[in-house]
């Protein structure tokens, strides 16, 4: 325990915290940043790829979370949970890597832990339901 003290006192339990949740939105991240790349190198300018980002990202989440809705327990349904579930799940993986390198543990189980936390995450929020 004594370990993750210094780490807790530099703020960095709420850094993995926030990346943890930060991975459930990966797909509409990597969603803008490929819309990013292609404006920027169609039109050299940084402020369009930079608007054209924000608008994808957007409308990706915007899409995802009202098709998790709409299309809650059907196949297609299952599908675009599962389209959700892998990405976060792959940058959680990489989450849970970079904090076991910090706290000088075997990587597989932090790594294991924070991809299932991010999936789960992701899969949820695509599918929460308004109260």
């Amino acid at each position: 325990m004594l370990l993750l003290l210094p780490f807790a006192l530099f703020g960095l339990a709420a850094f993995f915290h926030f990346l943890i949740f930060a991975c459930s939105r990966a797909l509409s991240f990597w969603v803008a940043a490929c819309i990013a790349f292609a404006v920027q190198a169609a039109t050299g300018s940084i402020g369009a790829a930079a608007l054209a980002a924000a608008a994808a990202f957007l409308l990706v989440d915007t899409a995802v979370a009202t098709g998790g809705l709409r299309l809650a327990g059907s196949r297609t349904g299952a599908v675009l949970e599962a389209l959700v579930f892998v990405p976060a799940a792959l940058a959680g993986w990489s989450v849970g890597a970079l904090a076991a390198a910090w706290f000088g543990i075997e990587p597989i189980m932090p790594s294991l832990t924070a991809a299932l936390a991010a999936g789960l995450i992701a899969r949820h929020r695509g599918s929460a339901r308004p109260v």
